[in-house]
């Protein structure tokens, strides 16, 4: 947040000043919702630790429904999803880098470096909102069904790992 503030500030222009601040408090009103989707996952798994989060999500619930936190907090989800694209600053919560009327905001006369920096910053955002999302609801690097000789599908189907990577990787073409 002191980032953001300082970027506009840095700028030297009174509406780049104040849609620096402005994308400061928008940043600061979504951390709420963030920190209780999070709280509430910490909660319901019983530790801070990610890798006993992702391993708590293992399984399944009657045979085939994935033992993601999606669907254990699905409140929690959507909070994190929504308060996360806030964060990052993406539609429809992108009015603080208004391009039309008096407030340009916080991207008003920033040029090569900066710009530079304050996108990266933005994609860095939406790339950590991503790994949260994946690691608190979606079961992080557990695939739902696969056992360490295949896919083992509910009613008792089941696909042998060995055998379809035979069958996409097998060509004339040495790779």
């Amino acid at each position: 947040m002191y980032g953001v503030a300082l970027a506009g500030w840095s700028s030297n222009n009174r509406w780049a000043l104040l849609g620096g601040i402005r994308a400061t408090a928008q940043m600061i009103s979504y951390e709420l919702a963030m920190g209780l989707a999070i709280v509430s996952v910490i909660m319901t798994f019983g530790t801070l630790n990610l890798q006993e989060i992702v391993r708590g999500q293992g399984g399944v619930w009657f045979g085939f429904i994935p033992r993601w936190g999606i669907f254990v907090q699905p409140l929690a989800f959507i909070l994190l999803l929504f308060a996360g694209a806030a964060e990052s600053k993406r539609i429809p919560f992108d009015h603080a880098r208004e391009r039309i009327g008096i407030d340009p905001g916080l991207f008003h006369r920033i040029l090569g470096r900066q710009a530079g920096g304050l996108h990266a910053h933005r994609f860095a955002e939406q790339a950590l909102v991503a790994m949260l999302l994946t690691t608190f609801f979606l079961g992080g690097w557990q695939v739902p069904w696969l056992m360490r000789d295949g896919f083992h599908f509910p009613g008792g189907a089941f696909l042998h790992i060995p055998a379809l990577a035979v069958s996409l990787f097998a060509s004339s073409h040495s790779w």
